[in-house]
C-alpha cells in the first residue's frame, strides 16, 4: 500500500515506479545491514537500480545502541573483526525484550569521533557489499539529511557509493518547525518529501 505522505510513497508516485519501503523509524545502519544480510526475502525484488538511505546525524549514535525489535526478536549486535568487517554476534546475552524498543544511550564525545566515523562507514561499506551481492548492478545512494560534522563521506565515494545533501537538492533548514512533524517530532513531514522528491529524480534519472 502506498503512503504518499512519506518519502517512499512520494518518490514511487512521482516516477511512477516500485519503491519498496523497508525503512524502520529510529534505526540506523546496522539495522539496515541486519534487514539486508538475515531478514529481508530480497530474492522477491526484481534488479532494482538504486537502494537509497536517508542518513540523518543521530544514526551515528544509534549504531553504538541496542535498537529495535522485530517478530520479537531483539536486534543483533555485530563484532568488528580484525579484516575490518562486521560479524552477527549471537552469543550475545538478551538484556531487553518488548514489541517496541530501547535505546541504550551512547553518545559519542571529542575523543570518540573518530572511531564513530570510521565505525559508520564500515557499516555503510557491509550495506554496499550485501546490495552488490544480491544485485550488482544496483547503486547504494545515501541521502544526507542532516550530519554532525564529523562525518566523512570521502572513503565511500571512492567504494562508488552515490551520496547526495540535503542542501544540493533543495531550500530547506531540518529544524524549520514548518518542515518537522511536529514540535516534539522533528523527522521530516510530507512538504520536505515534495521539495525533495522532483530534483532527486532528475539527479538519478528517474524522471
Amino acid at each position: 500500500m502506498k503512503t504518499p505522505e512519506t518519502f517512499s510513497g512520494q518518490l514511487s508516485k512521482y516516477t511512477d515506479t516500485t519503491v519498496y519501503n523497508y525503512g524502520i523509524s529510529g534505526g540506523s545502519p546496522k539495522e539496515a545491514l541486519y534487514l539486508l544480510r538475515y531478514y529481508l526475502n530480497l530474492k522477491s525484488i526484481k534488479n532494482p537500480e538504486y537502494v537509497i538511505f536517508t542518513y540523518i546525524e543521530d544514526q551515528i549514535n544509534r549504531i553504538n545502541q541496542y535498537g529495535w525489535v522485530i517478530d520479537n526478536e531483539e536486534m543483533p549486535v555485530f563484532i568488528k573483526k580484525s579484516d575490518n568487517t562486521l560479524e552477527y554476534n549471537n552469543k550475545r546475552k538478551k538484556i531487553y525484550k518488548s514489541k517496541t524498543f530501547l535505546y541504550l544511550n551512547h553518545v559519542y564525545s571529542e575523543h570518540q569521533s573518530v572511531k564513530c566515523k570510521d565505525l559508520l562507514n564500515l557499516y555503510f561499506t557491509e550495506i554496499n557489499k550485501e546490495i552488490k551481492k544480491n544485485f550488482p548492478d544496483c547503486k547504494f545512494v545515501i541521502l544526507v539529511y542532516t550530519e554532525t560534522g564529523i562525518e566523512d563521506w570521502e572513503p565511500l565515494k571512492k567504494e562508488n557509493i552515490e551520496i547526495i545533501h540535503l542542501k544540493d537538492l533543495a531550500d530547506i533548514n531540518p529544524n524549520d518547525a514548518e518542515y518537522c512533524i511536529s514540535k516534539e517530532d522533528v523527522h521530516p513531514n510530507a512538504k520536505v518529501w515534495e521539495k525533495i522528491v522532483p530534483p532527486l529524480a532528475k539527479k538519478l534519472n528517474l524522471k
